[in-house]
């Protein structure tokens, strides 16, 4: 067996012992009497812990062995200097007294509190103005911007999509952070969806017809036999349905998604459609707006569109009806019932059909 690497930030012990020696640092740097040498803010308690939670902090991603033993040796070591600084007379303490009056004085807060003042909470790029039950539709209260507010020619942003199909905006150079963990999650979310999907139809519904099939043997067993027995469950009561029901769900969710995409897709073009045209006018070109969609893309006219297409494209909402997670039981409410309704005979030929002769649902 191979020896795993040693990890200290996942090791409990050697996290016990770092916990317990800045614990002691911080308690012995508490003794230390500062009032008469320092300034009123150095002399508080806090300068010293905000220099050991620095330290600690720094060598928090130290992974060799070598480097750990050593900043836990000089941890010890400054212990017995801190302990031998509670004397005024000592040398010690006058190190301690020029190190901190040759720094910049300091707020007393004490370090790790957290701040009082909250960081203002910026407003969202998009805002959804549609209401519930209606067809996702965006705005942005940031965009356009106005001339007086640039500080530089105006840099028109650029809009990127994932493989997934999310739409999102670029409006510098580096992708801040943020929005990289925002789009990751996004299509984490999508992608696990259609992996569920894909589980159900592949591997728990050939389970649940064998199930099915031997909940009805043994029922016709019962019944030749003259035992007592139940009667043979529906369509609508089999493990089968059940599958179909929630398979049913998540595509209805990952059809939501979609939908809301292409609506902050819209939005999010016609804010990229707004900046070009007010960078060329400001730089006194004329704007000839150009169509972004390829040809292969647009939606079919009205006229061509199919019976199948035209169900498949039915929102899965309600006018009125909100669909969101509540706190009440959102598979009783009238839009899923409704969209229950709309797929229930595709649902239940393909339930009663036999596995090897059946087509996939619309």
């Amino acid at each position: 067996m191979a020896r795993t690497h040693f990890i200290p930030a996942r090791d409990s012990r050697h996290r016990a012992a770092v916990l317990a020696l800045y614990r002691a640092l911080a308690k012995t740097a508490t003794k230390i009497p500062l009032q008469n040498h320092v300034g009123d803010a150095l002399a508080h308690p806090s300068s010293i812990r905000a220099v050991l939670r620095r330290r600690f902090e720094k060598n928090s991603s130290d992974t060799s062995p070598r480097l750990v033993f050593a900043a836990l040796t000089a941890g010890y070591k400054f212990l017995s200097f801190l302990y031998k600084s509670q004397n005024e007379s000592s040398a010690e303490y006058r190190q301690i007294v020029q190190y901190l009056s040759s720094r910049k004085e300091i707020p007393t807060q004490q370090a790790g509190a957290p701040a009082t003042k909250q960081a203002e909470r910026k407003e969202p790029l998009l805002v959804k103005i549609s209401g519930p039950g209606e067809a996702a539709k965006y705005t942005s209260n940031l965009y356009p911007r106005p001339l007086n507010s640039l500080t530089r020619t105006r840099r028109v942003p650029m809009m990127a999509t994932t493989a997934e199909g999310l739409p999102f905006l670029r409006t510098s150079f580096v992708q801040p952070h943020e929005m990289s963990r925002m789009v990751g999650r996004k299509n984490a979310i999508f992608q696990s969806k259609i992996a569920k999907i894909t589980e159900i139809q592949d591997e728990l519904l050939p389970d649940a017809e064998t199930e099915d099939e031997w909940e009805r043997i043994v029922a016709r067993q019962l019944r030749k036999e003259r035992l007592p027995h139940e009667e043979t469950p529906g369509v609508d009561e089999t493990y089968t349905w059940s599958l179909h029901l929630s398979r049913l769900w998540l595509e209805w969710k990952t059809e939501s998604i979609w939908q809301d995409w292409i609506a902050r897709g819209e939005a999010l073009q016609h804010i990229v459609d707004t900046e070009q045209k007010l960078a060329d006018e400001e730089a006194g070109k004329t704007w000839k707006p150009a169509s972004t969609t390829p040809e292969y893309a647009r939606p079919p006219s009205a006229g061509k569109v199919s019976a199948r297409e035209s169900l498949f494209r039915v929102l899965p909402t309600l006018p009125g009806e909100k669909t969101g997670m509540d706190g009440h039981d959102i598979f009783s409410t009238p839009a899923w019932a409704a969209h229950v309704r709309l797929k229930y005979n595709s649902m239940r030929a393909w339930a009663v059909q036999p596995r090897g002769s059946k087509a996939q649902p619309v």
